[in-house]
This record gives C-alpha cells, sequence and structure tokens, in this order.
C-alpha cells in the first residue's frame, strides 16, 4: 500500500509524524520521542498538517497514548483541506450519489422560439428553515446546470443534485459527523436501502463579494463507503424529496435527535446490498417487530394508555393487598415480587401490532401491495411474534414463505406509521406503498 500524504500531528509540543495511505483511510503514527505521548482529539479530530500544506483532520473521539515507534489507526473519516484553522465552518454539501434518486432536476429547460432553441433556467430549488436544540437550520437542495465540451460540440446537462445543511450560528466540527449520519439516515430510509453514498461531501464557509455573501466549501469530508455496491433501485420507487413536502423538516429533526440508548427511528431492519432486498432471518425478523412496538408505543398503544387494562391492573393491586392482610398472607418479598411483576404488565406485542394495522389498515389493504384477508394477517402476526420470541431465546426455527410474506407487510406498516408521524399526506403514501417504495 503506498503513501498518499506525509504530515505532523499538530498542537502538540512533541514530534510526531503521520503517514496517510492510498486508501485514506489507513494511518500510521511514527513516535520517535523515548517516553509515551498523551494525544487528546479535538472536537472528534486528530489535527495534523500535511507536507503539501494542507490540514489533515482524522476522526477519533477519544484520548489515546502513543508509545515509542510506529502505531497503525484505521478510521472511517476524516477532513481534507487548506487553512481549516482559520475558517468558520457554517454547513455541509452533499453533492451527487444517491440524491440524483431522491429529486427531480427541473432547472434547465429548452424551446424552439421562431426556429431558435431557446433556453430557460428555472429555481428549483427546496428550502426549508427549522430549529433544532435552539439552532436555526437552513435545509436547500437544488439541481445543478454543467457544460461540457466534446466533438460534438458544448453540451447542458442538469442532472446532478445537492443538498446544504447550514447552521448560520456556525457548526462545530463535534457536529459535523451528527450532520452526515442524519443526512445519510435520512436517504437511507427515502430509499429503503443502507448501500447509498454521496459522490461528494464538503464542508461550507461564509464568503463575501461585494455586497453578496454565500457560501462556498473550504475542506472536503472523506467517509467510508463499506458497500460492495450502491444501489440500482428505481427513482419511481423511491420516496422523494418533493414527495415529502414540508415533511422533509420533521423527518430530519426525528432522526438528528434520536438518542443512541432510544433508537425511535431504527433502520437496522433495511438491507444492506441488493442481494438482501428478499432475504428474510430471524434476525431481520427480530429487528422488524423491535421496530413496529416502538412505533406502538409512539402511538401510544400501552397499557398505560388502556383504560380497560389499567383497571384491571388496579383491581389485581386490590386484590394483592386484600391478601396481605389475610390469615394465610405469603411473606413481605415474594409480595414485593408479585408488585413488581404487575408494574411490567403490558399489551402482548401481537396485539399491539394489530392495534397499528388496524389504524392504518385504509393505506395498507391495497391490491397493489398486501394480498388475502385482515383476519388471516392478524393470524400471521402472532405467528410472526411467537417466531421471533421463539427464536431470540435461542431456539431454532425455520423462516417460512408465510413469514418471508408477513415480514414484507410489517415493513410496509412501519414505514406507514413513520411517514404518518411526519406529516406525509396520506394519499401520498399510499401511492408510495403502491409503489413499492418498501419492498420491490
Amino acid at each position: 500500500m503506498g503513501a498518499k500524504n506525509y504530515g505532523k500531528i499538530a498542537g502538540i509540543e512533541e514530534d510526531i509524524r503521520v503517514i496517510q495511505y492510498d486508501d485514506g483511510f489507513s494511518f500510521d503514527f511514527i513516535n520517535e520521542n523515548k517516553g509515551r505521548v498523551s494525544i487528546t482529539p479535538q472536537k472528534g479530530f486528530i489535527r495534523t498538517n500535511t507536507m503539501s500544506g494542507e490540514d489533515l483532520l482524522i476522526f477519533k473521539k477519544e484520548p489515546f497514548e502513543l508509545g515509542n515507534g510506529l502505531c497503525h489507526y484505521n478510521s472511517d473519516i476524516y477532513v481534507l483541506g487548506k487553512g481549516t484553522d482559520n475558517q468558520e465552518c457554517v454547513g455541509i454539501r452533499f453533492t451527487g450519489g444517491i440524491l440524483a434518486k431522491l429529486f427531480i432536476p427541473n432547472r434547465l429547460e429548452m424551446d424552439m422560439e421562431d426556429g431558435e432553441y431557446r433556453i430557460k433556467c428555472h429555481d428549483d430549488s427546496i428550502n426549508h428553515v427549522f430549529s433544532i436544540r435552539d439552532k436555526e437550520i437552513h435545509l436547500h437542495i437544488e439541481s445543478h446546470i454543467t457544460e461540457r465540451q466534446g466533438i460534438s460540440g458544448r453540451v447542458l446537462d442538469n442532472t446532478v443534485t445537492s443538498m446544504d445543511i447550514t447552521i448560520p450560528g456556525g457548526v462545530g466540527m463535534d457536529e459535523v459527523v451528527p450532520i452526515y449520519n442524519a443526512v445519510l439516515k435520512m436517504c437511507q430510509f427515502l430509499t429503503f436501502r443502507k448501500n447509498i453514498a454521496f459522490d461528494e461531501i464538503a464542508l461550507l464557509k461564509n464568503e463575501t463579494y461585494g455586497e453578496h455573501q454565500f457560501v462556498t466549501d473550504y475542506a472536503e469530508l472523506h467517509v467510508l463507503n463499506r458497500f460492495r455496491t450502491q444501489t440500482e433501485k428505481d427513482w419511481l420507487r423511491c420516496i422523494s424529496f418533493e414527495n415529502l413536502g414540508n415533511s422533509i423538516a420533521p423527518l430530519f429533526k426525528m432522526i438528528y435527535d434520536e438518542k443512541e440508548k432510544r433508537p425511535y427511528f431504527s433502520l437496522d431492519f433495511l438491507p444492506e446490498e441488493e442481494d438482501d432486498v428478499l432475504w428474510i432471518t430471524p434476525d431481520r425478523i427480530k429487528k422488524i417487530c423491535t421496530c413496529l412496538e416502538c412505533e406502538a408505543a409512539l402511538h401510544k398503544i400501552t397499557a398505560e394508555n388502556n383504560p380497560a387494562f389499567q383497571k384491571l391492573i388496579d383491581d389485581v393491586r386490590k386484590l394483592v393487598e386484600e391478601h396481605t392482610q389475610s390469615e394465610n398472607a405469603l411473606q413481605p418479598k415474594t409480595y414485593d415480587l408479585i408488585r413488581g411483576s404487575i408494574n411490567h404488565w403490558d399489551l402482548a406485542a401481537g396485539d399491539k401490532i394489530k392495534a397499528l394495522l388496524h389504524m392504518y389498515a385504509e393505506i395498507m389493504i391495497q391490491p397493489a401491495c398486501f394480498t388475502g384477508s385482515i383476519k388471516a394477517f392478524e393470524d400471521c402476526i402472532d405467528r410472526f411474534v411467537k417466531f421471533r420470541n421463539t427464536t431470540t431465546h435461542g431456539n431454532y426455527m425455520k423462516v417460512t414463505g408465510e413469514l418471508a410474506d408477513t415480514a414484507a407487510n410489517l415493513m410496509n406498516l412501519i414505514y406507514i406509521s413513520r411517514l404518518d408521524r411526519i406529516g406525509v399526506p396520506r394519499n401520498v403514501i399510499k401511492d408510495r406503498i403502491c409503489a413499492g417504495v418498501v419492498y420491490r
């Protein structure tokens, strides 16, 4: 493997050399000092200066120590640019790649008038402004017109799309990766694929020309792509930004605000490669059930929000308390165990999923994407949940064709619920589900 960049770690007294290899994500740190050297990343990045005069920022969250000699390190993310120390980042620009399947370019129009071609340029941009954690965020999507010169002459092209996420108050380097992850996850959701990427990602700064202020890129953000191939899914079976309309902002906020220990917008059930689309495994069934239970909880389909269930719990608690005063009373710790058990009573997972199904039956039960009866499907849901419970406890069961079909329908239900939660009109949801966004 050849070297791509040579440099030194900046901001420390010790002389630590850095080699970046050709793949871009492999690094060697060389410590020729006699003792160990502590390295503390600044806002999630190790800042280095290369021999070519560029700044190389290597993503690493935790501090570490370098012993004498060579230490190898792999990182999934790095930033490359000039003078990054003196620039204030105000956003990130995503260009090309999966955006071509999620936005329909309409900037270029060609007409013929009086025997001559007339070219008109339209503003096809989508703009949203919203707040997250007291920060004003601007989301801007547009297509671009490029000109190519070839043997056959000049050609105008309108196929490249970009998305800017900007924060006028500034973006700290520790916020760059969370913003990237949120945009990636949003596009994965809209595509129903994990194997997506962007052609280019750049950090943005404010620039002033005369009386005009605009944003321009000043550094490249590079992210390791772990997938063998990028999805070739037809754009007609994706959810476009035009489909989302004003729901883009709620979707981005929902994903960006998600907590690691409370993943209420999990995409673990999405296929990672094209070969995985039709492949239903016990693990995928488990992830589908988990997402459905989460959706049910967010719709308040729980024992806590069921008056009849709460009355039953109250009646049982009274019965237990009466029993503690009876002549056949048990030991106190046994009652503590009983009370603790009652506190965790809830609706059965299958009943929660069926209640969610009935909320969206009008959208989901369509000839284009659903066959059979609701009653038969409810029976399949019970077997689906039983399969999850059995395999989770270490037992082996075969995934049948019936379970695979049920999985497809339940993934539709997850999407319907999430799109409804962010405010997408039901007629648009129905159109996208019938178009085969989830399972075709």
